[in-house]
């Protein structure tokens, strides 16, 4: 009789946890509510957005984490742009127009949260902004997830790196080896190449 006891506790134990495990591997979406961004984008108001980007050289080393704060304090250095490591590019909403496709994608994807422990290692950061400078949507590329690869932090979460976060900004890059590496570096269908 204990033994049946012991058997019935194992499988209910068993099962429990493979249901666990099945729901873990499940990726979870959230769709925040619409967005300041969302609803110009929506509403054709692309012309009062501008997009900022500051980056270095994805390929490039330090001995820590950069933050937001550091990678734009970084980029916005005379030597970035002489020596070809960094900069910022300013993109108006008029030139914006020309990719309302892309756009709308961006303002409409899920979002996938990761609930992982990731930190920031920023290298490209951009920022949408309306016409009174508030930020209105802002991406960081890239978060770390110990054991799983990268993350992209938008809007203040960690979600799960996806293509669109890179195409966004390819056509903007002037240089052809970073463009090269965010190609490289790009997911496809959610996972790496």
């Amino acid at each position: 009789m204990k033994q049946r006891k012991h058997r019935v506790l194992l499988a209910f134990v068993l099962s429990v946890s493979l249901m666990f495990c099945g729901c873990a591997k499940e990726d979870v979406t959230f769709e925040p509510e619409p967005s300041e961004f969302f609803k110009m984008v929506r509403d054709g108001e692309i012309e009062d957005l501008s997009l900022t980007i500051y980056f270095v050289r994805p390929w490039a080393e330090s001995f820590a984490n950069v933050s937001i704060d550091e990678l734009i304090a970084w980029s916005s250095t005379e030597d970035a742009a002489k020596y070809g490591f960094g900069g910022i590019i300013v993109i108006e909403g008029t030139e914006l127009t020309k990719y309302t496709d892309l756009l709308i994608s961006l303002s409409t994807e899920k979002l996938i949260p990761i609930e992982l422990d990731c930190y920031l290692n920023a290298r490209i950061y951009y920022v949408f902004r309306d016409k009174d400078e508030r930020t209105v949507f802002e991406v960081a590329m890239w978060a770390f997830v110990r054991g799983e690869g990268n993350a992209i932090f938008v809007n203040g979460v960690y979600v799960k790196e996806k293509g669109i976060y890179y195409d966004i900004i390819i056509p903007f890059i002037p240089d052809e080896r970073i463009v090269g590496r965010l190609e490289e570096m790009k997911p496809t269908s959610g996972k790496r190449p």
